[in-house]
């Protein structure tokens, strides 16, 4: 492998990890996201197009047009992995160790 090609390679696996990194900044900020998107999306398909309709809106998502393909795959990703986290804690929770000893 020439020093051309293992370059061209390397930038292509740093702009895939970019795009990846733009729409998960994007999707954290949407307030329609949460940990029961997935279910949502698995019992009616319309969903996921409206989590796309409300992502339109964003100029970080719109960069993103030439791959939908692997835009979709990446939301489908991030719904994946809120489902695995589950709800956050509530935000009077704070964290054990900063919770007073007796």
């Amino acid at each position: 492998m020439t020093l051309l090609s293992q370059m061209s390679v390397m930038y292509a696996v740093c702009v895939g990890v970019f795009v990846a990194c733009v729409l998960l900044l994007c999707l954290q900020e949407t307030k329609l996201i949460n940990h029961k998107s997935l279910k949502l999306v698995q019992e009616n398909e319309q969903h996921i197009r409206e989590i796309e309709e409300i992502l339109k809106k964003d100029r970080r998502y719109l960069v993103l047009d030439y791959m939908p393909d692997e835009r979709t795959k990446l939301i489908v990703t991030y719904l994946e992995d809120l489902d695995k986290r589950g709800p956050p804690p509530p935000p009077t929770a704070s964290e054990p160790t900063r919770r007073p000893t007796k």
